[in-house]
Formats: structure tokens, sequence, C-alpha cells
């Protein structure tokens, strides 16, 4: 079931899901003012935005700028592309405000070598569980001093070597 809105289909429900249509009108109902004044509705679910739906609605919103000559295409299509990683990474039904750190990306804090100030890479969620999965599989560092590392020997050193001459 549908309505052509300024020039725009929307759905609001299917025959099979509502012979009667109830809830395609109810829907109509609820987003009928922002179609008609041509702005975004809310999303339907009631137990919050989803990433789906946060996406739908960023988008559109880019989708805008390029039709307004603000933003080009190519802009957009990092952006889509950025936005089917999320979908990807969260699922598309995910309530974003259930999100949390843990859910994606985490920060790695280091100093810098010659400065010491402090720097943060953001390490995407593959490469935090890729990992983890060294660490736990690794030797045991034989001093406390290494415990912080990622990589160490079979005998739980650093494995550094004496520099060599070449002749």
């Amino acid at each position: 079931m549908g309505k052509k809105v300024r020039g725009k289909l929307h759905y609001f429900g299917s025959w099979a899901r509502d012979p009667d249509g109830t809830q395609a009108l109810e829907r109509w109902l609820i987003v009928e003012d922002y179609l008609l004044a041509g702005r975004t509705p809310p999303p339907f679910e009631s137990n919050g935005l989803t990433v789906g739906d946060l996406c739908n609605l960023f988008l559109r919103a880019k989708k805008q700028m390029v039709d307004s000559g603000e933003l080009s295409h190519r802009t957009w299509q990092d952006y889509y592309d950025a936005c089917s990683y999320l979908i990807d990474v969260f699922g598309r039904t995910r309530i974003v405000s259930d999100l949390t750190p843990a859910d994606g990306w985490c920060a790695l804090d280091f100093p810098r070598g010659k400065t010491g100030i402090e720097r943060r890479a953001w390490l995407w969620p593959e490469t935090r569980q890729a990992l983890e999965r060294v660490i736990a599989a690794r030797p045991k560092p034989k001093a406390s001093q290494f415990e912080s590392l990622v990589f160490v020997t079979a005998q739980g050193g650093l494995g550094t070597k004496t520099q060599t001459t070449v002749h």
C-alpha cells in the first residue's frame, strides 16, 4: 500500500500483512504533515531510531545537497559506502541508542616516540578482534614490562637483535 506525495511514492505496508489497510492508514496519519510539507518523516519504529533509518535519513539529506550542487556525487557515493559498512557491522535494525563503544571502533592511545605527545589511533572492529586473538594465543611475557605488548617472542621476550656491521 502506498501513496504518491510530491512526485514520490511512499509505502506504508503490504496487503499481505495488513489486508484491511488499518496499519497503513495509521502510518499515513503519522507522516502526512511531514510529507506534504516536503520534509523527511521520523522513522516508524517505536523502539527508537535504527541504524538503517539513521543511514537513510543521512543519505537523503546528502542527496538533496547533491541535487542542489552543494555536494558531488562522488562524495555522496563515499557516504553511501560508509553507511553500507555501518549496516553490515551493526545490522540494519539495531537501535542507535543501544550502541556502545564496545560495539565498534576502539581507540589505541600511545605517545609519539620523539616528543612523547599523546596520540590516538582508531582501530576497525576486525583489527581489534584480530589483536585480541593474537594476545590470547601469544606466549606469556617473561617480564611485567612486556605485558602491554602485542607481540613477544616464543620465550616471552622482546626479540630485539643486536646491530651487526655489514662489510
